[in-house]
């Protein structure tokens, strides 16, 4: 599999708004899309969504499933 980051799904997001489809109305966008996760994925994307949503001081925690929502699509990721 290739490195996920963050910027993958920002782009899988705006990707499924911007589908001729969606516009039209014949295939609803989704609310929720669930990704199981190894271990080292988890915890990189983890660290790269709290790195970009971080204020100083936040400390990192290493949740067993984390969320984040972007263009109204919340992706869900979970530790398999």
């Amino acid at each position: 599999m290739n490195k996920l980051n963050l910027k993958n799904f920002i782009d899988f997001a705006y990707s499924l708004v911007e589908m001729e489809e969606v516009k039209n109305g014949k295939f609803p966008l989704p609310k929720e899309i669930t990704y199981p996760l190894n271990m080292e994925e988890h915890v990189r994307l983890q660290l790269q969504i709290h790195h970009e949503k971080s204020k100083e001081g936040d400390e990192f925690v290493n949740e067993e499933e984390f969320y984040i929502t972007i263009l109204g699509i919340t992706f869900k990721f979970i530790k398999q």
